[in-house]
């Protein structure tokens, strides 16, 4: 019997493949587990507190917290203590993760390029308002079902 396409299995197709491609990539940084997300948000936002960076990337604090202790560890991070809450911490940039923000942003448009090899500028767009649109039903339904 003939596998019937679905958009859960290639969009799990994409995920995993990116994984091992981020993996490979990223490991050459010593990074690892997601963690270039979260440079790449301290990027524009440094100086977030830890709960915000959690909620702004919509990853559970437990993920949060041993990512932010392995960006610590290899130097690219600093967690101080919120000057006006002391029950939050901040992050900060240190000197060697804005050193890596190209290459990292390198191995990033490297992924977006071979992904969408062959596609023209109106499918590349159109392709985004898709995965947007999806994006915005995903936080629809998470919103409503978890009040729910």
């Amino acid at each position: 019997m003939e596998q019937k396409e679905s958009i859960g299995r290639m969009l799990g197709y994409l995920y995993r493949n990116s994984q091992k491609y981020f993996h490979k990539e990223f490991s050459k940084l010593d990074l690892g587990g997601g963690t270039h997300f979260f440079l790449k948000f301290l990027y524009h936002h440094d100086g977030v507190t830890q709960n915000e960076l959690s909620t702004r990337l919509n990853f559970n604090k437990a993920h949060t917290a041993r990512a932010i202790q392995k960006l610590i560890d290899i130097g690219y991070i600093t967690k101080e203590k919120d000057e006006k809450d002391h029950r939050a911490f901040r992050i900060h940039l240190t000197h060697k993760a804005k050193k890596i923000e190209s290459e990292i942003q390198k191995v990033l448009d490297s992924w977006s390029n071979i992904i969408t090899n062959g596609f023209t500028q109106d499918e590349k767009k159109r392709m985004m308002e898709l995965l947007k649109k999806m994006t915005d039903n995903i936080d629809d339904y998470m919103n409503t079902s978890v009040t729910a």
